[in-house]
């Protein structure tokens, strides 16, 4: 043939509800493909109870084990041992082997496990181990209460955040000097102990509630019984450093939210603003003082119309507890008018806590424009008086030119009335 199964089966008994796990082992004796294993429990009256393994290659001369489960259902017939078929299928031939399965009607009781996990309570540091605990005590009390001994007992803990670096077997019996044999018969109670070193860890475990688990498996690991419980680690090294922190660090005050009572305000200039020239812009100070002892955000905000511009600095504040901020608040006009101006200080919320309000004049002195109007006008009288009287001069200079004209045409002995000329 050209693959020799040797199988490696247990247990040979099982309850109903359980997984089976079986392993085989296999030695080729010549190179093969596409070999598989299968598994064939008959018996069952609502349908086949099997599992077939992958297809895999074996070369000569090598070993292979194939692991396979087969999932008994809860209602199948116990009290019976049912024959189980394992196959073994190659591209050259098929083999089988078949094994007794006894499955057995379910005790009330297999296995009672109970733990004890002390302290609860640990002081651990990882930069000075000898400075703390760090070890975990771990004590398991197993009680046989089946009909059949159980072979192959095995216990161990670990923390469950890490079990990886925390793993340990506890296989010490905790009133003798002897090792604990993995047997356990009906009946026999053993109590064993171990110790869970967290020193083992290669990191520092922050300090926080942990859960110790204590695991307990028989029967080749087939059958698993899983005990929890808490235990609260404390950092010694967290506590320190938090301590040395504390020593330097400058603490933060702390902040509320504001309220109308938390602040009080006072407004420079206390009247309306009056704004006398054209571009002119004057500024409104506020002085807020802070009443609280915490630290309050405030959020300045101006409302009016357009014809009124302003400009707030800053638009928010943080005021220390019982101290003082001051806000500037630059007001101007493009028209003339009387404008109402309000004033909103709001807090964290957006509420707003005070209301200030006044209103802005803007009253231009036309003065100026006025003497200038009256310079021109001057002006222009002046130049229209020296027009006329230009004008005035030379229809005189002409008079007299054609006066004497006429006289020297009539001569010496016409007289010539002055008023016929006009």
């Amino acid at each position: 043939e050209n693959v020799n199964g040797t199988s490696y089966f247990y247990p040979t008994y099982v309850y109903p509800g359980e997984e089976l796990t079986f392993y085989v082992l296999y030695k080729g004796l010549t190179n093969s493909t596409d070999v598989r294993v299968e598994a064939v429990l008959p018996g069952y009256e609502y349908n086949l109870i099997e599992d077939v393994s992958d297809n895999f290659e074996i070369v000569n001369g090598t070993y292979k084990y194939v692991q396979g489960t087969l999932r008994i259902p809860e209602d199948i017939e116990a009290g019976k041992v049912y024959p189980l078929k394992i196959e073994f299928l190659s591209d050259t031939n098929v083999d089988y082997i078949e094994i007794p399965l006894d499955i057995e009607k379910p005790p009330k009781y297999i296995l009672d496990v109970d733990t004890q996990v002390l302290p609860k309570l640990l002081k651990y540091s990882f930069k000075c181990p000898s400075c703390a605990e760090n070890k975990i005590n771990v004590m398991v009390r197993l009680e046989n209460r089946g009909k059949k001994t159980l072979k192959h007992v095995n216990v161990v803990a670990y923390l469950k955040e890490y079990p990886e670096v925390t793993k340990t077997v506890v296989y010490l019996y905790q009133n003798r000097d002897d090792q604990f044999n993995g047997q356990l018969g009906p009946g026999e109670v053993a109590t064993l102990k171990g110790t869970i070193d967290l020193n083992s860890v290669p990191f520092s475990i922050p300090s926080g509630t942990y859960h110790v688990v204590v695991e307990v498996r028989y029967d080749y690991n087939h059958k698993a019984i899983k005990k929890e419980q808490t235990v609260e680690i404390v950092n010694i090294d967290e506590l320190q450093k938090q301590k040395e922190e504390n020593k330097t660090e400058v603490k933060k005050p702390q902040k509320v939210v504001a309220t109308s009572s938390s602040i009080e305000v006072s407004v420079n200039p206390a009247e309306p603003i009056t704004l006398t020239k054209e571009g002119e812009s004057k500024i409104i100070t506020l002085l807020i003082k802070n009443n609280e002892n915490a630290r309050i955000d405030l959020k300045v905000k101006v409302e009016s119309v357009p014809q009124v511009v302003t400009e707030v600095n800053p638009p928010k504040v943080s005021i220390e507890p019982l101290g003082t901020a001051t806000v500037r608040i630059k007001v101007s006009a493009n028209e003339e008018g009387v404008y109402p101006l309000t004033i909103k200080l709001l807090n964290d919320n957006d509420e707003v806590i005070k209301v200030i309000r006044g209103q802005v004049e803007a009253k231009y002195n036309n003065y100026s424009q006025a003497v200038l109007l009256t310079i021109i006008i001057v002006l222009i009288v002046l130049i229209v008086a020296v027009i006329i009287a230009l004008i005035l001069k030379k229809n005189s200079d002409k008079v007299e030119r054609e006066k004497i004209i006429i006289e020297k045409e009539k001569g010496p002995n016409i007289k010539v009335e002055e008023d016929e000329l006009y």
